[in-house]
């Protein structure tokens, strides 16, 4: 696919995933990525939860950073790359939204926050369907997100969208984390499920297997 279908691709799928507002009301406002935290560290952050996160930015020399900043520096990346705040209708944001393509076949929701003013309407649970919309429609087969613990509200509203858990890890800046994934391909999350105790295999399953599976039948029958 060349660049300039690429992005026709991408910016039809953003059309028809973030032009209609959600509940009728709040309408996407696309936004650049400093814009985006501009809005969080002026409007959302005294909204939230205290706790000791760090920079990685200042925990790096200035070395690795210049580096870092290099290899991705905006116009050599290929990766998607989306940043929306959720707008009423005086177009003032009640919701932020950013999320990026983390490798070939997985999305990550990196960060969602609705305003205080704004929780406990529905808006979370409609942005969370139609982000797993929008991934759909790119053929990405995974949407990733990672949670505090004790964010009960997100993680429930997560598991009753069948996102399941993936595992937990400890991070330097932000502590630690509950990482979800949510499967748009069926076969994966059968896979997954098995490695989680379902002994369920289908034949999708046994064929993926590269041979394995048969083999270990073949023990069984014995």
């Amino acid at each position: 696919m060349k660049d300039d279908e690429r992005l026709e691709f991408i910016n039809n799928a953003r059309d028809k995933s973030f032009t209609k507002p959600i509940l009728d009301v709040f309408n996407f406002r696309r936004s650049s990525t400093q814009d985006f935290w501009d809005v969080y560290i002026n409007e959302f952050h005294v909204h939230s939860p205290l706790d000791v996160f760090f920079d990685e930015e200042k925990l790096r020399s200035d070395k690795e950073n210049d580096r870092l900043n290099l290899l991705n520096h905006p116009n050599t990346s290929t990766l998607i790359e989306d940043n929306y705040l959720l707008v009423d209708v005086n177009n003032k944001a009640i919701a932020m939204i950013r999320g990026w393509q983390k490798n070939f076949d997985s999305y990550y929701m990196q960060f969602t926050a609705v305003h205080t003013d704004y929780r406990k309407k529905g808006i979370y649970s409609a942005i969370v369907d139609r982000i797993l919309d929008y991934t759909k429609m790119l053929g990405f087969s995974r949407v990733l997100s990672c949670h505090a613990p004790f964010n009960n509200a997100v993680l429930i509203a997560k598991l009753k969208k069948d996102f399941k858990i993936i595992g937990m890890d400890v991070d330097a800046a932000l502590g630690i984390n509950v990482l979800l994934c949510y499967f748009h391909n069926e076969n994966l999350k059968k896979a997954f499920e098995f490695r989680c105790g379902n002994i369920t295999f289908s034949k999708k399953l046994m064929e993926a297997s590269l041979g394995t599976a048969k083999k270990l039948c073949d023990v069984i029958k014995k």
